[in-house]
């Protein structure tokens, strides 16, 4: 049985936080707390969303090795646990390192905690809808397909990702709004921003109860048409905190992840009959193909950039004891992702969409500008409209690239349109109407670059 312990407190004397550290590895799965300013000054700390109730921002420590060893002022703090067993034991320890005056301890009930549950076979998961794979002509090569597919559903860097509710109740509103922010307080470089119609929304969200929670998977969702939902929510995520981890979950599709628990290095073997029949019943009622398509297929590695498996990821789902036959461990207690945004999920993210942009180069019509030729970099490009026209942004060389152009906005980017030219014999190439004065931007992104390549962006006006 895993807890949750919840305090509330002003400070936490050197003793406790000796015994924490002591406790971390072998005892304690995480420790989340809230800062008296709300404003991280170690940089081993990420906001992250809370673990169990409300909707304050939490921090969490990802080394228990960084925590000061000098008496540290916090708000709250919440550790979870591995057993009661050793809650048990660590609770006089934290009492009597606490000033009772400013404490107040809580045993949080597991139910509210949804990393704790012990039972999943009541939990709905998310069931991705069915996707195409991508062909290739036949002169493309293995190398540069493996490129093409390990980004393909990325977003270039600094895209101005917008979003439209369809319907739903304003509380689980609430939910998703919070969910993108907490996507965004982990330094990327994509921004996000609600609309209220789907004129010009990338992303629309719908909330038909029984229709399952999913969405498309990063830019699949440009292929959508307009008056569609590209992801949905099937669950009320107002009840308790597996609402937020829905949230978050399916959010991380649209930035372009997949099911952490079909990467293909993760090493897991599945038990398929018990697998089949724990997700064929109630709650999830899903078919032998779905079951497949969202479980027990794996990614092709071709798709999939690194090879670490990230079991806390909050792209993994949750799994009885029984299920997984290996690692041996998660046969025997099932598998409890945490349900919050895990530190490689946040490495990941930064990966490709870090906070901090690339020098924007200067453009004037007419005039090409070098595109360095290495796979995987971005490039960004300023240009200022001379006159109100139409204009080509167009690439050429011999490497794939994905082009998007925005107008600059304040100080935001406001999404025009994109071209990807990969796995094609042709360049990317953007026409648009463009407005005297004012600044717009073209974001490459190099998908594959054979050595030796060379490339250029030019704008002419048309």
């Amino acid at each position: 049985m895993n807890v949750v312990i919840h305090i509330l407190t002003h400070t936490i004397q050197p003793k406790s936080i000796a015994f924490l550290k002591a406790l971390h590895d072998d005892h304690i799965l995480d420790f989340y707390f809230q800062s008296m300013n709300q404003t991280p000054t170690n940089n081993n700390l990420t906001n992250l969303s809370e673990h169990g109730l409300g909707a304050r921002d939490y921090f969490h420590f990802q080394g228990f090795m960084s925590l000061p060893t000098a008496q540290s002022n916090f708000k709250e703090i919440r550790i979870l646990f591995k057993s009661d067993r050793i809650q048990s034991h660590s609770l006089p320890i934290l009492n009597n390192s606490i000033p009772q005056t400013n404490a107040l301890l809580v045993l949080m009930s597991t139910k509210k905690s949804n990393d704790m549950k012990k039972d999943n076979s009541t939990i709905r998961m998310c069931c991705q809808p069915k996707q195409t794979p991508r062909k290739f002509e036949k002169n493309v090569s293995a190398e540069r397909q493996g490129f093409i597919l390990s980004t393909d559903k990325k977003w270039v860097n600094g895209t101005h990702l917008t979003y439209c509710f369809l319907g739903g109740p304003e509380s689980q509103r609430k939910v998703v709004r919070k969910a993108f922010q907490i996507w965004k307080n982990t330094g990327i470089g994509l921004t996000f921003q609600e609309l209220s119609t789907t004129d010009e929304a990338l992303v629309r969200i719908s909330f038909k109860q029984n229709a399952g929670s999913w969405s498309y998977v990063g830019r699949d969702i440009l292929q959508i048409p307009l008056n569609e939902a590209t992801m949905n929510f099937g669950w009320p995520l107002d009840t308790d905190s597996y609402g937020m981890t829905t949230a978050l979950h399916e959010i991380g599709h649209t930035l372009g992840f997949q099911h952490e628990h079909q990467n293909p290095f993760s090493g897991i073997v599945w038990d398929r009959n018990a697998v089949i029949a724990a997700f064929k019943k109630a709650p999830n009622h899903w078919s032998i193909p779905q079951i497949e398509h969202n479980i027990l297929n794996a990614i092709p590695q071709d798709q999939v950039k690194g090879s670490a498996w990230d079991w806390k990821s909050i792209m993994h789902y949750a799994f009885d004891k029984g299920l997984i036959l290996k690692p041996a461990e998660f046969h025997r207690n099932g598998l409890n992702p945490p349900g919050v945004l895990s530190q490689l999920d946040i490495q990941g993210v930064k990966s490709f969409c870090p906070e901090s942009r690339l020098e924007e180069k200067q453009m004037r019509a007419e005039q090409s500008r070098a595109i360095p030729a290495k796979s995987g970099k971005q490039f960004d490009f300023v240009f200022e409209a001379p006159a109100t026209a139409k204009y080509t942004f167009a690439t050429s060389g011999t490497f794939d690239t994905v082009m998007v152009v925005s107008e600059k906005n304040g100080p935001s980017l406001e999404y025009l349109s994109g071209d990807d030219d990969s796995g094609t014999d042709h360049n990317a190439t953007i026409t648009l109407p463009l407005v005297k004065g004012r600044t717009y931007i073209a974001n490459i992104r190099v998908m594959y670059a054979p050595k030796g390549s060379k490339g250029s962006i030019c704008v002419k006006r048309v």
